[in-house]
Protein backbone atom coordinates (compact mmCIF):
# COMPACT_ATOMS: atom_id res chain seq x y z
CA UNK A 1 0.00 0.00 0.00
CA UNK A 2 1.60 3.15 -1.11
CA UNK A 3 0.19 5.53 1.63
CA UNK A 4 -1.90 4.86 4.87
CA UNK A 5 -4.86 7.69 5.36
CA UNK A 6 -7.42 8.22 8.05
CA UNK A 7 -10.82 6.65 6.89
CA UNK A 8 -13.99 7.25 8.07
CA UNK A 9 -16.53 4.22 7.19
CA UNK A 10 -19.85 4.47 7.75
CA UNK A 11 -22.57 1.94 7.02
CA UNK A 12 -25.47 -1.04 8.52
CA UNK A 13 -23.85 -4.64 9.71
CA UNK A 14 -22.04 -4.95 6.40
CA UNK A 15 -20.25 -2.36 7.35
CA UNK A 16 -20.29 -2.80 11.44
CA UNK A 17 -19.15 -6.27 11.37
CA UNK A 18 -16.40 -6.87 13.23
CA UNK A 19 -14.58 -8.49 9.95
CA UNK A 20 -16.26 -6.47 7.41
CA UNK A 21 -14.29 -4.62 4.64
CA UNK A 22 -13.93 -1.83 6.79
CA UNK A 23 -11.72 -4.15 9.73
CA UNK A 24 -10.05 -5.44 6.25
CA UNK A 25 -8.82 -1.66 5.58
CA UNK A 26 -8.14 -1.64 9.28
CA UNK A 27 -5.36 -4.69 8.54
CA UNK A 28 -3.95 -3.10 5.40
CA UNK A 29 -2.31 -0.39 7.48
CA UNK A 30 -5.14 2.47 7.35
CA UNK A 31 -6.61 3.84 10.22
CA UNK A 32 -10.34 3.63 10.28
CA UNK A 33 -12.87 4.76 12.38
CA UNK A 34 -15.86 2.87 11.64
CA UNK A 35 -19.37 4.05 12.06
CA UNK A 36 -21.06 1.09 10.74
CA UNK A 37 -24.46 -0.55 13.00
CA UNK A 38 -26.33 -3.80 12.67
CA UNK A 39 -29.65 -2.82 10.74
CA UNK A 40 -29.01 0.85 10.26
CA UNK A 41 -31.02 2.56 7.69
CA UNK A 42 -30.02 5.40 5.21
CA UNK A 43 -31.23 8.49 7.23
CA UNK A 44 -29.38 7.14 10.68
CA UNK A 45 -25.89 6.36 8.09
CA UNK A 46 -26.16 10.20 7.18
CA UNK A 47 -26.86 12.00 10.24
CA UNK A 48 -23.83 9.66 12.13
CA UNK A 49 -21.66 10.44 9.51
CA UNK A 50 -22.39 14.28 9.06
CA UNK A 51 -22.35 14.71 12.21
CA UNK A 52 -18.72 12.93 13.12
CA UNK A 53 -17.50 15.14 10.14
CA UNK A 54 -18.70 18.16 11.91
CA UNK A 55 -17.18 17.27 15.49
CA UNK A 56 -13.84 16.52 13.79
CA UNK A 57 -13.24 18.61 10.97
CA UNK A 58 -10.73 17.96 8.36
CA UNK A 59 -9.78 15.10 10.19
CA UNK A 60 -10.52 12.41 7.83
CA UNK A 61 -8.29 11.83 4.22
CA UNK A 62 -11.01 9.64 2.79
CA UNK A 63 -14.81 9.06 4.00
CA UNK A 64 -16.42 5.23 2.64
CA UNK A 65 -20.06 5.04 2.63
CA UNK A 66 -21.94 1.66 2.09
CA UNK A 67 -25.67 2.27 2.19
CA UNK A 68 -27.97 0.02 3.37
CA UNK A 69 -31.94 -1.32 2.48
CA UNK A 70 -33.99 1.31 0.78
CA UNK A 71 -36.88 0.65 3.59
CA UNK A 72 -35.52 0.47 7.03
CA UNK A 73 -37.11 2.47 9.68
CA UNK A 74 -34.56 5.06 11.72
CA UNK A 75 -35.41 8.14 13.79
CA UNK A 76 -34.06 10.50 16.65
CA UNK A 77 -35.81 10.11 19.96
CA UNK A 78 -35.04 11.12 23.65
CA UNK A 79 -32.59 9.29 25.42
CA UNK A 80 -34.34 8.34 28.09
CA UNK A 81 -36.86 6.24 26.39
CA UNK A 82 -33.55 4.36 24.47
CA UNK A 83 -34.63 1.22 26.96
CA UNK A 84 -38.04 1.06 25.45
CA UNK A 85 -36.67 -0.20 22.38
CA UNK A 86 -35.21 -3.66 22.87
CA UNK A 87 -32.34 -4.46 21.05
CA UNK A 88 -33.43 -8.08 19.35
CA UNK A 89 -35.99 -5.83 17.13
CA UNK A 90 -34.48 -2.22 16.75
CA UNK A 91 -30.90 -1.30 16.93
CA UNK A 92 -30.52 1.63 19.81
CA UNK A 93 -27.37 4.26 19.47
CA UNK A 94 -27.09 6.55 22.36
CA UNK A 95 -25.77 9.69 20.35
CA UNK A 96 -25.64 12.31 22.96
CA UNK A 97 -26.87 12.37 27.12
CA UNK A 98 -29.91 14.38 25.70
CA UNK A 99 -30.81 12.26 21.93
CA UNK A 100 -30.35 8.62 20.46
CA UNK A 101 -31.46 7.08 17.20
CA UNK A 102 -33.59 4.15 17.08
CA UNK A 103 -32.98 1.89 13.59
CA UNK A 104 -34.75 -1.41 12.59
CA UNK A 105 -36.84 -3.11 10.08
CA UNK A 106 -39.18 -6.17 10.11
CA UNK A 107 -40.33 -6.66 13.66
CA UNK A 108 -42.09 -10.02 15.40
CA UNK A 109 -45.70 -10.02 16.18
CA UNK A 110 -44.25 -10.29 19.88
CA UNK A 111 -42.10 -7.43 19.72
CA UNK A 112 -42.13 -4.62 22.23
CA UNK A 113 -45.73 -2.94 22.62
CA UNK A 114 -44.11 0.35 21.80
CA UNK A 115 -41.76 -1.19 18.86
CA UNK A 116 -45.40 -2.72 17.47
CA UNK A 117 -47.09 0.88 17.49
CA UNK A 118 -44.05 2.63 16.22
CA UNK A 119 -44.01 0.30 13.39
CA UNK A 120 -47.63 0.11 12.42
CA UNK A 121 -48.26 3.99 12.99
CA UNK A 122 -44.89 4.56 10.32
CA UNK A 123 -46.24 1.90 7.99
CA UNK A 124 -49.90 3.26 7.84
CA UNK A 125 -47.87 7.13 6.25
CA UNK A 126 -45.59 5.51 4.17
CA UNK A 127 -44.84 2.80 1.66
CA UNK A 128 -41.64 1.15 0.00
CA UNK A 129 -41.94 4.07 -2.64
CA UNK A 130 -41.67 6.74 -0.12
CA UNK A 131 -38.90 5.18 2.17
CA UNK A 132 -37.15 4.78 -1.07
CA UNK A 133 -37.21 8.60 -2.12
CA UNK A 134 -36.27 9.21 1.93
CA UNK A 135 -32.76 7.11 1.29
CA UNK A 136 -32.04 8.47 -1.74
CA UNK A 137 -32.60 12.15 -0.60
CA UNK A 138 -30.18 10.94 2.17
CA UNK A 139 -27.52 9.96 -0.69
CA UNK A 140 -28.00 13.29 -1.83
CA UNK A 141 -27.37 14.90 1.41
CA UNK A 142 -24.24 13.45 2.21
CA UNK A 143 -23.11 13.89 -1.20
CA UNK A 144 -23.47 17.65 -1.21
CA UNK A 145 -22.43 17.80 1.96
CA UNK A 146 -18.89 15.89 1.12
CA UNK A 147 -18.57 17.94 -2.12
CA UNK A 148 -19.21 21.37 -0.41
CA UNK A 149 -16.95 20.90 2.23
CA UNK A 150 -13.96 18.99 -0.51
CA UNK A 151 -14.19 15.62 1.44
CA UNK A 152 -12.79 12.55 -0.71
CA UNK A 153 -15.30 10.43 -0.74
CA UNK A 154 -16.93 6.95 -2.51
CA UNK A 155 -20.72 5.33 -1.95
CA UNK A 156 -20.88 1.76 -2.19
CA UNK A 157 -24.41 -0.11 -1.98
CA UNK A 158 -24.79 -3.26 0.35
CA UNK A 159 -27.03 -5.02 -2.83
CA UNK A 160 -28.03 -3.40 -6.13
CA UNK A 161 -31.10 -1.97 -6.40
CA UNK A 162 -30.00 -0.08 -8.87
CA UNK A 163 -32.05 -1.52 -11.60
CA UNK A 164 -36.01 -1.99 -12.25
CA UNK A 165 -36.56 -5.61 -10.51
CA UNK A 166 -39.81 -5.73 -8.58
CA UNK A 167 -37.64 -7.81 -6.15
CA UNK A 168 -33.85 -7.47 -4.93
CA UNK A 169 -33.03 -9.49 -1.77
CA UNK A 170 -33.77 -8.39 1.76
CA UNK A 171 -36.69 -6.28 1.34
CA UNK A 172 -35.51 -4.12 -1.79
CA UNK A 173 -36.61 -3.46 -5.10
CA UNK A 174 -35.17 -1.69 -8.64
CA UNK A 175 -35.11 2.35 -7.42
CA UNK A 176 -35.98 2.20 -11.47
CA UNK A 177 -39.67 0.52 -10.88
CA UNK A 178 -41.07 4.32 -9.81
CA UNK A 179 -40.94 6.83 -11.56
CA UNK A 180 -40.65 9.19 -8.51
CA UNK A 181 -37.44 8.41 -7.90
CA UNK A 182 -35.83 8.86 -11.32
CA UNK A 183 -35.35 12.81 -10.38
CA UNK A 184 -33.32 12.10 -7.63
CA UNK A 185 -31.61 9.18 -9.16
CA UNK A 186 -30.21 11.67 -11.88
CA UNK A 187 -28.60 13.39 -9.04
CA UNK A 188 -26.92 11.00 -7.70
CA UNK A 189 -22.81 11.16 -8.53
CA UNK A 190 -22.36 7.55 -9.90
CA UNK A 191 -18.74 8.57 -10.81
CA UNK A 192 -17.88 8.55 -7.10
CA UNK A 193 -19.39 4.86 -6.36
CA UNK A 194 -17.55 1.62 -6.22
CA UNK A 195 -19.40 -0.93 -7.88
CA UNK A 196 -18.42 -4.99 -8.56
CA UNK A 197 -19.00 -4.15 -12.55
CA UNK A 198 -20.76 -2.92 -14.83
CA UNK A 199 -24.03 -3.23 -13.72
CA UNK A 200 -23.58 -1.42 -10.74
CA UNK A 201 -23.92 -4.85 -8.61
CA UNK A 202 -22.42 -4.40 -4.66
CA UNK A 203 -20.93 -6.71 -2.08
CA UNK A 204 -24.10 -9.33 -1.55
CA UNK A 205 -23.81 -9.97 -5.76
CA UNK A 206 -19.40 -10.02 -5.43
CA UNK A 207 -19.38 -12.40 -2.74
CA UNK A 208 -22.42 -14.62 -4.27
CA UNK A 209 -20.27 -15.33 -7.17
CA UNK A 210 -17.66 -16.21 -5.03
CA UNK A 211 -17.70 -19.60 -3.71
CA UNK A 212 -16.74 -18.89 -0.23
CA UNK A 213 -17.60 -15.39 -0.73
CA UNK A 214 -21.24 -15.59 2.05
CA UNK A 215 -21.49 -16.28 5.42
CA UNK A 216 -23.82 -18.73 7.02
CA UNK A 217 -26.79 -16.96 6.77
CA UNK A 218 -26.38 -16.93 3.06
CA UNK A 219 -26.65 -13.44 3.03
CA UNK A 220 -23.76 -11.51 4.76
CA UNK A 221 -20.48 -11.85 3.46
CA UNK A 222 -17.51 -14.40 4.85
CA UNK A 223 -14.19 -13.46 6.18
CA UNK A 224 -13.15 -13.90 2.63
CA UNK A 225 -15.84 -12.11 0.82
CA UNK A 226 -15.47 -9.36 3.16
CA UNK A 227 -12.04 -9.28 2.64
CA UNK A 228 -12.32 -8.98 -1.13
CA UNK A 229 -14.19 -6.21 -1.13
CA UNK A 230 -12.20 -4.52 1.13
CA UNK A 231 -9.16 -4.97 -1.41
CA UNK A 232 -11.57 -3.35 -3.97
CA UNK A 233 -11.94 -0.61 -2.02
CA UNK A 234 -8.71 -0.27 -0.90
CA UNK A 235 -7.42 -0.51 -4.99
CA UNK A 236 -9.67 2.25 -5.66
CA UNK A 237 -8.97 4.52 -2.75
CA UNK A 238 -4.73 4.49 -3.20
CA UNK A 239 -5.41 5.12 -6.86
CA UNK A 240 -7.80 7.81 -5.80
CA UNK A 241 -5.11 9.55 -3.63
CA UNK A 242 -2.17 8.93 -5.95
CA UNK A 243 -3.93 10.96 -8.23
CA UNK A 244 -4.77 13.72 -5.79
CA UNK A 245 -0.80 13.85 -4.67
CA UNK A 246 0.37 13.74 -8.52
Amino acid sequence: MACAMKILASGCSFTGDKNSWAHRLQVLGHNVTNLGLSAAGNRYITDITIRELLLHKNSYDYVLVMWSGLTRFDFFVDASVIDMYPSHQWRTKKITDNFGFVTGGALPDNAHPVSVSIKKELELVTNYELRAYQSLLEMIKLQSFLKHNKISYKFMSYVNYWNDDDFVVNNNFGVNKFKSLSLLIDNIDFSNFIFYNNNKDGIYEMCSAMTDGLGSDNFHPSTSGYNAWGDIVNNTISIGNQHELD
